[in-house]
């Protein structure tokens, strides 16, 4: 080489690398605008705006960012960490972008990371915008969802896939386009035995400038209970989900839609899915049993969500209560948990004391149910409460109408009844609690009465069996009563009480008027209901003659159905009768009681038979044993005697026929007892079944007008059918006139 030439490659090759440090220089100077450029160029006409960019190195093929701040279209930023960008005149085709973290902040006014449709037709169009390239991100973090790991969009031409690592599962997603232009895709789910928690198979139809989606869907619950927790989808309280949904879903998305945007699927239940729920320490096991399909909706990117199912039923186990079988009818759930729906229950076999019942049916139109965190709240107001064969003491009873407005919560649950019968006469309030945790709760009964001018004894009790009828005055009734469930027994334990207020009923063709008492009661699981003596009035009782003024005290037994009864008194025929304490057993064959006559006037009792011509004066008492055998009243061996000083008896007849001058037997008795002042009669009582009253009578008196000083002794008999005589005197007033007469007082 000449010394021309060589000095002009010396000359050159300085030039040459003046120019390299000079662009050297020049590109560590302005790197990080350089590096803006080639990431702005990167993301090309995307909605998506780089706003900061902070460059670790620029090479000829690649330049790597520390991070680039990203403004999201829909709101929000995207902050991207560790990013390998190529440089390529092509672009990324046959790249590689690896990024270590991408980590998502919503904004105040967020409305999505990115617009769905343009997502969605990026992800479709990445095969041919940039085949053969991979987009790897070790970290995907998104607030309140499971962070994403090694995450890689392989943009193969043939067969595209998206995988990543979701808390404990890993996510495929491949894409395959058909001949028709509709792209047939494929998500699955995996654990890492390789179980298949979800696997859904979405079809994805161009339509106009945006899409339209539809497809089947299988998923397994269970493992994805912390991701349903964490988007307000299932309580947190839910400790385990052995549950599966099989179903279709469709939605659309527009091109220029404007978020947010629903979602649609519907899910078909299979029956024996059941959940655990646990609150405060009581564990529920819930498990379908039935269930038409799941509508639901997720909003995006609020994943907000709803849920209808037009029919459901349940079976519930826990917190110690043996819960009935429950349906609902047109539930809407919402994200929340915040859920609308009616339902109805139905429970076998109810028995709370001496009431029972076949069945306890309820239906509620409109519950309102809220869970949010450990939390839960639930409301139903104006529930139906229905008991189907009803009995009290083991008679049936006519089934009141019960409207209850029921609350719940972790803790408890509670509801305010109101009761009344169909037609009216019956009527009250009343309210229970149940706490959950401790199996236990209380009730009570306010305000209960019934109206018997409107609602007869006998119209309550279906198989009304006596002949007898309660139909006026008032009936009253409070009760209190708490009860546990420990394990499988049932205690319980209350009071209750019971006034009568001027009731008035019949027994047969007897009036009774103006019946007054309180009952008290005790109730006890161990040895049900048991009765405090009861006190009771009577203002008349009419049996063709009345009698008044009756009181005494009485316990019933209604498990035995029987009544003790004690200090019965009343009055009878100007004088008083009382009963020692007896027992009184409606099953029995018979009852004994014994009564003490005290002054009934004899006047009185001749003026029930009717006996014209025979007028007395004088009072009588003595003993008087009753049986009583079924509808059958007996006496044997009861004793009568006069009341000092005696009396008079005079009468009047047997003239007419000559007999009074007599010398016979009869005409002695005849004239003796025209004037016959007694100071001695005794009479030996009889009462047969057939209600013939035989009354053998000794006297023993004088005559003045026959003889003054001679004492006279006169044995009579005297019998009567006294239901023939009863019958006559009831004939000649009505029951009704009776009952009127005396209430109108």
């Amino acid at each position: 080489m000449t010394k021309k030439a060589t000095r002009l490659v010396v000359i050159v090759s300085a030039a040459l690398l003046l120019l390299i440090a000079a662009t050297a220089f020049l590109i560590n100077l302005y790197r990080d605008a350089i590096a803006l450029g080639v990431a702005r160029s990167a993301l090309g006409d995307s909605d998506v705006t780089v706003t900061d960019v902070s460059v670790s190195s620029i090479g000829s093929s690649e330049v790597l960012f520390d991070a680039i701040v990203l403004e999201m279209a829909g709101g929000g930023t995207l902050f991207i960490e560790g990013i390998t960008l190529p440089v390529r005149i092509r672009g990324l085709r046959d790249s590689r972008l690896h990024i270590e973290t991408a980590r998502y902040v919503p904004g105040t006014s967020d409305t999505g990371p990115i617009r769905l449709a343009a997502g969605l037709q990026a992800f479709l169009d990445a095969p041919a915008a940039t085949p053969g390239t991979t987009f790897e991100i070790d970290r995907v973090l998104v607030p309140d969802l499971p962070p994403a790991r090694d995450v890689a969009w392989h943009a193969d031409t043939l067969n595209p896939t998206l995988q990543a690592s979701i808390g404990d599962f890993d996510v495929f997603v491949t894409t395959t386009q058909l001949p028709d232009g509709a792209y047939q895709g494929s998500i699955r789910a995996l654990l890492a035995d390789d179980t298949e928690v979800l696997l859904a198979a979405p079809r994805v139809h161009p339509d106009g400038p945006g899409f339209r989606i539809d497809g089947t869907i299988s998923v397994l619950l269970e493992p994805l209970l912390p991701a349903l927790q964490a988007i307000g989808a299932v309580p947190a309280s839910v400790t385990a989900l052995r549950a599966s949904l099989e179903g279709t879903f469709t939605f659309r998305l527009e091109a220029d839609e404007k978020l947010p945007v629903d979602i649609a699927a519907v899910f078909d239940t299979a029956a024996g899915t059941d959940l655990t729920y646990e609150a405060d320490d009581a564990t529920f096991d819930i498990s379908i049993t039935e269930s038409t399909p799941v509508t639901a909706t997720l909003t995006y990117p609020s994943l907000d969500w709803t849920g209808s199912i037009a029919r459901s039923s349940f079976a519930i186990r826990g917190a110690g209560v043996e819960w009935p079988p429950i349906h609902l009818r047109d539930s809407d759930c919402r994200s929340g948990i915040r859920c609308g729906t009616a339902l109805d229950l139905s429970y076998d076999g109810l028995s709370i004391g001496e009431l029972t019942a076949d069945r306890l049916t309820v239906s509620a139109a409109a519950v309102e149910f809220t869970s949010r965190d450990d939390d839960w709240e639930v409301s139903a107001p104006n529930t139906l409460l229905n008991l189907v064969r009803p009995a009290f003491g083991g008679r049936r009873i006519v089934a009141p109408v019960v409207r209850a407005d029921l609350t719940g919560s972790n803790g408890r649950v509670a509801a305010t009844v109101r009761f009344s019968t169909p037609d009216g006469g019956l009527s009250g309030t009343g309210g229970i609690v149940h706490y959950l945790e401790e199996a236990r709760g209380e009730g009570s009964v306010k305000d209960a009465a019934i109206e018997f001018d409107t609602l007869n004894l006998s119209g309550v009790f279906t198989d009304w069996p006596y002949d007898w009828d309660i139909e006026a005055g008032r009936a009253t009734a409070v009760a209190g009563i708490r009860w546990k469930k420990p394990g499988t027994d049932f205690t319980y334990e209350g009071t209750a009480s019971i006034t009568a207020d001027a009731v008035a009923g019949r027994y047969a063709d007897i009036g009774v008027v103006g019946f007054d008492s309180r009952l008290d009661i005790e109730l006890n699981s161990e040895k049900g209901a048991s009765f405090e003596p009861a006190r009771f009035e009577i203002a008349l009782v009419d049996v063709g003659f009345p009698v008044e003024n009756i009181s005494g005290t009485a316990t019933p037994s209604i498990g035995e159905s029987a009544v003790t009864v004690s200090a019965l008194s009343m009055d009878v025929l100007g004088g008083t009768v009382t009963a020692e304490p007896f027992r009184y057993d409606l099953d029995a064959d018979s009852n004994r009681l014994m009564l003490e006559a005290r002054g009934v006037q004899l006047p009185l009792m001749a003026g029930l038979a009717d006996l014209e011509t025979v007028t007395i004066s004088g009072s009588v008492s003595g003993q008087i044993p009753v049986t009583i055998r079924g509808n059958n009243v007996i006496i044997d061996e009861g004793r009568l005697e006069n009341d000092p000083p005696g009396g008079v008896i005079r009468y009047g007849g047997g003239a007419a026929t000559g007999i009074v001058e007599d010398d016979s037997q009869l005409g002695v008795v005849t004239r003796t007892l025209r004037n016959f002042e007694f100071d001695s009669l005794t009479s030996a009582v009889r009462y047969s079944e057939d209600g013939d009253l035989v009354l053998k009578m000794r006297l023993k008196g004088i005559n003045p007008d026959v003889d003054p000083t001679q004492p006279v002794i006169l044995n009579l008999n005297v019998e009567n059918n006294v239901p023939q005589m009863l019958r006559s005197l009831q004939a000649t007033r009505s029951i009704e006139d009776v009952l009127e007469r005396q209430l109108s007082k």
